[in-house]
């Protein structure tokens, strides 16, 4: 009997183990780039879907399952995350709205959020500000990929470092 009493507590340890760390890191990223063609700034962020929609549940804005989020009250409470903790504004401090136009779940539960802007000239510096999720999980990072002609270059954001600047090549 005592041998099942400790199998049980093993089971029961690292099940509860598993459950509060069902990962060990906390990352989201993000695509940006001008499009010349239709001159405006498009980006997509990606994070963990689970946490994504365990971070509104907390805050008490739940939606459905991302996979089913493309009705209009789920886009509504997405949009306003993306509003709240990605956020672009240009050389001359005016923000720079990215409406969010998509979202997609791939297979690993990475949930896609794409946006774009109103169509405007090329800026000559982007402010960032991408603090998502780093409220709700105190070890999240995030990493801002900005592609241009020339390259790719990388912005990083930890929880003590939530604005970046960023100047864009001249064209």
């Amino acid at each position: 009997m005592a041998k099942m009493n400790r199998f049980f507590l093993i089971f029961v340890i690292m099940l509860w183990s598993f459950y509060n760390h069902a990962h060990d890191y906390y990352f989201a990223f993000a695509e940006v780039q001008y499009n010349q063609n239709t001159q405006k700034l498009e980006a997509t962020v990606i994070a963990t879907g689970h946490d994504i929609e365990e971070y509104l549940a907390h805050i008490g804005q739940p939606i459905s399952k991302l996979e089913n989020a493309n009705n209009p009250i789920d886009l509504k409470v997405l949009q306003s995350l993306m509003d709240n903790h990605f956020q672009v504004v240009n050389q001359d401090g005016k923000k720079i709205s990215m409406r969010l136009i998509a979202v997609e779940v791939n297979t690993k539960d990475e949930a896609l959020f794409y946006m774009i802007s109103q169509p405007m000239e090329k800026p000559k510096e982007l402010h960032f500000t991408f603090d998502l999720l780093m409220h709700h999980f105190p070890e999240q990072q995030n990493k801002i990929t900005i592609f241009e002609p020339s390259g790719k270059s990388y912005l990083s954001f930890m929880p003590h470092k939530t604005k970046r600047t960023f100047r864009l090549e001249d064209n």
